[in-house]
Protein backbone atom coordinates (compact mmCIF):
# COMPACT_ATOMS: atom_id res chain seq x y z
CA UNK A 1 0.00 0.00 0.00
CA UNK A 2 1.14 3.55 -0.70
CA UNK A 3 -0.13 6.30 1.61
CA UNK A 4 -0.58 10.00 0.96
CA UNK A 5 -1.12 12.65 3.63
CA UNK A 6 -2.96 15.74 2.40
CA UNK A 7 -3.09 18.84 4.60
CA UNK A 8 -6.03 20.97 3.52
CA UNK A 9 -6.96 24.54 4.45
CA UNK A 10 -9.98 24.06 6.72
CA UNK A 11 -9.99 24.49 10.48
CA UNK A 12 -6.68 23.67 12.19
CA UNK A 13 -7.89 20.61 14.08
CA UNK A 14 -5.27 17.87 14.14
CA UNK A 15 -5.59 14.67 16.18
CA UNK A 16 -2.56 12.85 17.59
CA UNK A 17 -1.89 10.40 14.75
CA UNK A 18 1.18 8.38 13.85
CA UNK A 19 1.47 8.27 10.08
CA UNK A 20 4.39 7.40 7.84
CA UNK A 21 3.14 8.60 4.46
CA UNK A 22 4.97 8.03 1.22
CA UNK A 23 3.78 11.42 -0.02
CA UNK A 24 2.87 14.64 1.81
CA UNK A 25 0.85 17.29 -0.03
CA UNK A 26 -0.03 20.69 1.42
CA UNK A 27 -2.95 22.59 -0.15
CA UNK A 28 -2.87 26.39 -0.10
CA UNK A 29 -3.22 27.39 3.60
CA UNK A 30 -2.31 23.80 4.43
CA UNK A 31 1.29 24.82 3.78
CA UNK A 32 1.20 26.99 6.92
CA UNK A 33 -0.42 24.13 8.82
CA UNK A 34 2.36 21.79 7.68
CA UNK A 35 4.90 24.24 9.08
CA UNK A 36 3.00 24.36 12.37
CA UNK A 37 3.08 20.54 12.49
CA UNK A 38 6.77 20.40 11.68
CA UNK A 39 6.08 18.47 8.47
CA UNK A 40 8.00 18.89 5.24
CA UNK A 41 5.66 18.49 2.27
CA UNK A 42 6.80 16.93 -0.97
CA UNK A 43 4.24 18.95 -2.92
CA UNK A 44 2.67 22.34 -2.19
CA UNK A 45 -0.20 23.21 -4.51
CA UNK A 46 -3.20 25.45 -4.94
CA UNK A 47 -4.39 28.83 -6.11
CA UNK A 48 -3.10 30.38 -2.85
CA UNK A 49 -6.11 32.60 -2.31
CA UNK A 50 -6.18 31.74 1.41
CA UNK A 51 -2.61 32.56 2.33
CA UNK A 52 -1.01 35.96 2.91
CA UNK A 53 2.21 35.20 1.06
CA UNK A 54 2.63 32.66 -1.70
CA UNK A 55 5.29 30.08 -0.73
CA UNK A 56 8.56 29.84 -2.58
CA UNK A 57 9.69 26.34 -3.50
CA UNK A 58 12.29 25.23 -0.98
CA UNK A 59 12.84 21.49 -0.88
CA UNK A 60 9.42 20.77 -2.36
CA UNK A 61 7.63 20.97 -5.70
CA UNK A 62 5.36 24.01 -6.02
CA UNK A 63 2.30 23.70 -8.28
CA UNK A 64 0.29 26.89 -8.83
CA UNK A 65 -3.22 26.92 -10.31
CA UNK A 66 -5.63 29.71 -11.28
CA UNK A 67 -8.37 30.71 -8.84
CA UNK A 68 -11.06 30.08 -11.47
CA UNK A 69 -10.95 26.31 -12.02
CA UNK A 70 -13.16 23.25 -11.74
CA UNK A 71 -11.14 21.40 -9.09
CA UNK A 72 -10.77 22.51 -5.51
CA UNK A 73 -7.24 22.53 -4.13
CA UNK A 74 -8.01 19.39 -2.13
CA UNK A 75 -9.35 17.64 -5.22
CA UNK A 76 -6.17 18.59 -7.09
CA UNK A 77 -4.17 17.01 -4.28
CA UNK A 78 -6.26 13.83 -4.36
CA UNK A 79 -5.86 13.54 -8.12
CA UNK A 80 -2.11 14.04 -7.75
CA UNK A 81 -1.90 11.34 -5.08
CA UNK A 82 -3.93 8.93 -7.19
CA UNK A 83 -1.67 9.64 -10.14
CA UNK A 84 1.32 8.66 -8.00
CA UNK A 85 -0.29 5.31 -7.17
CA UNK A 86 -1.45 6.12 -3.63
CA UNK A 87 -4.27 3.85 -2.47
CA UNK A 88 -4.46 5.15 1.12
CA UNK A 89 -5.24 8.87 1.45
CA UNK A 90 -5.58 10.75 4.74
CA UNK A 91 -6.86 14.34 4.88
CA UNK A 92 -6.09 16.66 7.78
CA UNK A 93 -7.60 20.12 8.37
CA UNK A 94 -10.40 19.28 5.94
CA UNK A 95 -13.39 20.10 8.20
CA UNK A 96 -14.77 23.22 9.84
CA UNK A 97 -14.80 26.90 8.84
CA UNK A 98 -17.26 26.52 5.93
CA UNK A 99 -19.94 23.89 5.34
CA UNK A 100 -19.59 24.13 1.56
CA UNK A 101 -15.85 23.36 1.76
CA UNK A 102 -16.49 20.48 4.14
CA UNK A 103 -19.09 19.01 1.79
CA UNK A 104 -16.75 19.48 -1.18
CA UNK A 105 -14.04 17.55 0.70
CA UNK A 106 -16.47 14.70 1.38
CA UNK A 107 -17.30 14.64 -2.33
CA UNK A 108 -13.56 14.50 -3.02
CA UNK A 109 -13.33 11.44 -0.75
CA UNK A 110 -16.08 9.87 -2.86
CA UNK A 111 -13.98 10.55 -5.98
CA UNK A 112 -10.94 8.92 -4.38
CA UNK A 113 -12.96 5.82 -3.45
CA UNK A 114 -14.36 5.57 -6.97
CA UNK A 115 -10.78 5.54 -8.24
CA UNK A 116 -9.65 2.72 -6.00
CA UNK A 117 -8.31 4.47 -2.90
CA UNK A 118 -9.36 4.23 0.73
CA UNK A 119 -9.78 7.86 1.79
CA UNK A 120 -10.35 9.31 5.25
CA UNK A 121 -10.69 12.68 6.97
CA UNK A 122 -9.34 12.94 10.51
CA UNK A 123 -9.91 15.57 13.18
CA UNK A 124 -9.88 15.48 16.97
CA UNK A 125 -13.52 14.38 17.13
CA UNK A 126 -14.19 12.88 13.73
CA UNK A 127 -13.03 10.06 11.53
CA UNK A 128 -14.76 9.96 8.16
CA UNK A 129 -14.07 7.18 5.66
CA UNK A 130 -15.28 6.62 2.12
CA UNK A 131 -15.39 2.87 1.48
CA UNK A 132 -15.77 0.72 -1.58
CA UNK A 133 -17.85 -2.50 -1.53
CA UNK A 134 -16.38 -5.17 0.71
CA UNK A 135 -16.16 -6.27 4.33
CA UNK A 136 -14.80 -4.09 7.14
CA UNK A 137 -14.17 -4.44 10.87
CA UNK A 138 -14.64 -1.32 13.02
CA UNK A 139 -13.05 -1.45 16.46
CA UNK A 140 -14.94 -0.09 19.45
CA UNK A 141 -14.20 3.51 20.42
CA UNK A 142 -15.55 4.78 23.77
CA UNK A 143 -18.02 7.69 23.72
CA UNK A 144 -18.22 7.56 19.94
CA UNK A 145 -21.22 7.32 17.64
CA UNK A 146 -21.16 5.32 14.44
CA UNK A 147 -23.10 6.59 11.43
CA UNK A 148 -23.34 5.28 7.88
CA UNK A 149 -24.43 7.24 4.81
CA UNK A 150 -24.67 6.38 1.13
CA UNK A 151 -22.51 8.69 -0.98
CA UNK A 152 -23.82 7.12 -4.17
CA UNK A 153 -27.57 6.94 -4.82
CA UNK A 154 -27.60 3.85 -2.63
CA UNK A 155 -25.44 1.21 -0.98
CA UNK A 156 -26.90 -2.23 -1.57
CA UNK A 157 -26.86 -5.45 0.43
CA UNK A 158 -25.59 -3.64 3.53
CA UNK A 159 -25.18 -5.88 6.56
CA UNK A 160 -24.16 -4.65 10.03
CA UNK A 161 -23.30 -6.99 12.92
CA UNK A 162 -22.25 -6.11 16.45
CA UNK A 163 -24.01 -2.74 16.61
CA UNK A 164 -27.02 -1.45 18.52
CA UNK A 165 -28.94 -1.50 15.24
CA UNK A 166 -27.97 -4.57 13.22
CA UNK A 167 -29.33 -5.04 9.72
CA UNK A 168 -29.22 -7.75 7.06
CA UNK A 169 -28.76 -6.91 3.39
CA UNK A 170 -30.65 -3.64 3.33
CA UNK A 171 -30.43 -0.86 0.78
CA UNK A 172 -29.16 2.39 2.32
CA UNK A 173 -30.22 5.41 0.23
CA UNK A 174 -28.69 8.87 0.10
CA UNK A 175 -32.14 10.49 0.33
CA UNK A 176 -32.84 9.36 3.91
CA UNK A 177 -30.53 9.41 6.99
CA UNK A 178 -31.38 5.90 8.18
CA UNK A 179 -27.80 5.17 9.23
CA UNK A 180 -27.41 8.09 11.64
CA UNK A 181 -26.47 7.47 15.27
CA UNK A 182 -25.65 3.79 15.59
CA UNK A 183 -23.22 2.50 18.23
CA UNK A 184 -21.15 -0.51 19.23
CA UNK A 185 -22.55 -3.44 21.26
CA UNK A 186 -19.36 -5.48 20.94
CA UNK A 187 -15.64 -4.89 20.58
CA UNK A 188 -16.01 -4.93 16.81
CA UNK A 189 -18.74 -3.94 14.40
CA UNK A 190 -18.61 -5.72 11.06
CA UNK A 191 -19.91 -4.02 7.93
CA UNK A 192 -20.41 -5.65 4.54
CA UNK A 193 -21.98 -4.24 1.40
CA UNK A 194 -21.95 -5.13 -2.27
CA UNK A 195 -22.61 -1.97 -4.24
CA UNK A 196 -22.07 1.78 -3.88
CA UNK A 197 -19.72 4.06 -1.95
CA UNK A 198 -20.34 4.18 1.81
CA UNK A 199 -19.45 7.03 4.16
CA UNK A 200 -18.59 5.83 7.67
CA UNK A 201 -18.58 8.60 10.28
CA UNK A 202 -17.21 7.94 13.77
CA UNK A 203 -17.90 10.99 15.95
CA UNK A 204 -16.51 11.43 19.47
CA UNK A 205 -19.18 12.68 21.86
CA UNK A 206 -17.23 12.86 25.11
CA UNK A 207 -15.50 15.70 26.89
CA UNK A 208 -12.05 16.36 25.41
CA UNK A 209 -10.85 17.76 28.73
Amino acid sequence: MKQALIISGGAYDVPPVALQPNLIIACDKGYRYAQMLGLKPDIVLGDFDSIDERPTADGFTLLTYPIEKDDTDTMLAIKYALGKGCDQITLLCALGNRLDHTYANIQSMHYAAQHGACCEILSKKEQLRALRPGSYQLKYKPDTSLSLFALTDSCKALTIHGAKYDVERIELKNSFPLGLGNSWLSDTVSITFEEGILLVAESYMGDES
